[in-house]
């Protein structure tokens, strides 16, 4: 009996104990049996090599049991180079190492909906949330490839063998480089690192032979053995880190150790320290000011973000200006993101500027006297500007940046929903003759049209508030100007200089806050046209009371004294002459300030000035 019972035990015991494992073929593929109570196998393998599209079933019958696949086992079809394709069904939630090793056709990863574990995109294996890179095709079409963000860790042998792969683009948020994660990419010509990532895997870019440069980030803490192992192209490396990072003798095993290795100034004593590190023969500490790359000039304002600032040049700059996206200075990938303040003034040779995608800055008289500039430039994808008929604006134009000095023509209208003119916009613009703003404008910004030498008048918006110090400074052929009624300041050495004024119009009821130098270099003699309701106001007012010629805007409609020549007949408002008009609706709204011969308005009733009689019109 105790015989009997001790073969009965051993027997349960080697059931429970798997070793039993039932294995078994169907349809070329082979399978183990994992859990014969939940009839679950995983695919381990094949018979004859498989080509083309490689359909993993999700279920499998063997004597008559259905079982359900939810594994693939460890280099199941390592070195199945004739795959080009692998569709994974909804069970599968376990791929193990080397599964598609050496898969060189293959192209495309698919996963099917439902799955719990997996998902894919544009045939990129992750975990289901995208957190993790799992498995990347060998042979997937292009030679450069984007990690998406939010991925946090790719996993062991992710890129393993892609021979194409060139480039590929790691995201912020990566905190772990996996074992063997990039080994073998024979193409691959250079890596940057994250500042998030901590720990770079063994093998991680063992065999990576046309990798050229390699930029670790300055989180990293350690480095596996072998993980840059036989990368013979490196010319030079640069670590971020502040602290050494732990690596082995076998690291950078194959590698000569004269290359320079940039490292923080501040711990260049600390690396040549540091074990492994200190073999290095030229280890150099990283610039943190400035330096010039092509001609042009850059200062580093983040270090941790690799952000540099265009600061100016060397030699002046002619015909197109290419901004460049990145510079690299002691094997540092450096993203430009501002251009400085008087960074290309009196850069009178440049013609166009054309402004990359990451530039978010620009400072104030960046192109400030650029007297040939005719066109500005916004790559696709800028997040702070846009161009529209080569004229600079922010994002959603409701503010305009810069005008171009030599813009072909002399006329222009800001377009409907602008806001703000933005400082120096249009400065030094010497063949701007006339400029029409719109009803959407509330701020004109200092120095908006200083030195527009050949602008012939202005008409400011009600709608806008604040006239900026210096805004038509020096504007000599300025002859007239419309105050909008919203205005309520306007800044020191507004109008100083524009000696060709011969008449002022401010529709505002209270007389806007000006300074003594508001139209310094101006007669105090020229008529200056108020609010008749306001006049005594503005005859209080400080230095509005020391213009000689303030007079009254006629309220009367019904006494109007136009030169004969001006009619209106046939729906048109003929002016033959070409007299200077200003005409308003029955609001005290400019609709329209110019000198046309002919003139077509909405029926109704308006107010026009002419030669400072005012009338009644209709149309």
């Amino acid at each position: 009996m105790m015989k009997k019972l001790s073969f009965t035990f051993i027997i349960a015991l080697l059931a429970a104990g798997g070793a039993w494992a039932q294995t078994f073929t169907v349809g070329n593929l082979k399978y183990e049996v994992t859990d014969a109570a939940a009839k679950t196998v995983e695919l381990i393998g094949y018979e004859t090599m498989p080509e083309g599209t490689l359909d993993i079933p999700a279920t499998v019958i063997c004597q008559g049991t259905d079982y359900t696949v939810t594994a693939i086992g460890s280099s199941a079809f390592e070195e199945c180079y004739a795959i080009e394709q692998v569709n994974i069904p909804a069970g599968v939630t376990l791929i193990g190492s080397w599964a598609f090793d050496g898969c060189s056709s293959l192209a495309h990863i698919n996963v099917a909906a439902g799955n719990t574990a997996f998902s894919s995109e544009e045939g990129v294996l992750f975990n289901k949330d995208k957190t993790r890179l799992i498995m990347y095709p060998v042979a997937r079409p292009g030679e450069t490839y984007t990690v998406p963000d939010g991925v946090t860790n790719i996993l062991s042998n992710a890129f393993e063998r892609c021979g194409t792969l060139v480039e590929v683009t790691l995201p912020a948020s990566l905190t772990v480089i996996s074992n063997h994660a990039f080994a073998k990419c024979a193409a691959l010509s250079q890596i940057v690192i994250p500042d998030g990532v901590g720990t770079i895997g063994s093998s991680a870019f063992m065999n990576c032979f046309s990798l050229g440069r390699v930029i670790i980030g300055s989180g990293v803490t350690s480095i596996g053995s072998f993980t840059f192992m036989n990368c013979s192209s490196l010319t030079e490396i640069t670590v971020l880190a502040a602290v050494p990072p732990t690596i082995t003798s076998s690291t950078f095993d194959g590698l000569s150790l004269d290359i320079p290795v940039y490292v923080p100034a501040e711990s260049l004593a600390a690396y040549q320290e540091a074990d492994v590190w200190k073999e290095f023969t030229s280890l150099k500490g990283l610039s943190t000011g400035e330096f010039a790359i092509d001609n042009l000039k850059y200062r580093i304002t983040d270090t941790t973000a690799r952000h540099v600032e265009l600061i100016g040049y060397e030699t002046m700059p002619e015909g197109t200006l290419d901004i460049p996206a990145t510079v690299i200075c002691q094997g540092t990938d450096y993203t430009v993101t501002a251009i400085g303040s008087s960074a290309f003034e009196e850069c009178y040779a440049i013609e166009q500027v054309n402004i990359p995608a990451g530039v978010t800055l620009i400072g104030s008289w960046a192109f400030d006297g650029c007297s040939s500039l005719a066109h500005i430039n916004v790559a696709a994808g800028n997040t702070a500007f846009s161009s529209e008929e080569g004229v600079l604006f922010n994002k959603d134009k409701t503010r305009l940046i810069m005008y171009p000095v030599a813009r072909p023509g002399e006329t222009y209208t800001v377009p409907d929903g602008v806001t703000n003119i933005l400082s120096n916009a249009f400065e030094r613009c010497g063949t701007l003759v006339e400029v029409t703003l719109p009803a959407s404008l509330t701020v004109i910004s200092n120095h908006a049209f200083a030195k527009c030498a050949a602008l012939s008048q202005i008409v400011i918006p009600d709608g806008v508030g604040t006239i900026g110090s210096s805004a038509f400074m020096n504007c000599f052929s300025l002859g007239r100007v419309i105050i909008g009624s919203g205005v309520t300041s306007i800044g020191s050495f507004t109008f100083m200089n524009c000696s060709s004024l011969t008449e002022i119009t401010v529709l505002a009821a209270v007389p806007p806050t000006i300074t003594s130098s508001t139209f310094d270099g101006l007669s105090l003699d020229i008529p200056v046209y108020v609010p008749a309701e306001s006049l005594a106001a503005y005859q209080a007012a400080d230095v509005w009371k020391e213009f000689t010629s303030l007079q009254a805007i006629s309220s009367g409609l019904d006494t109007p004294s136009m030169p004969e020549s001006i009619s209106v007949y046939g729906g048109m408002l003929h002016n033959p002459e070409g007299l200077a008009l200003c005409i308003y609706d029955l609001t005290g709204r400019i609709v329209y300030s110019g000198n046309a011969t002919t003139l077509s308005l909405t029926a109704g009733v308006y107010v026009v000035r002419c030669n400072g009689a005012i009338g009644k019109i209709m149309f």
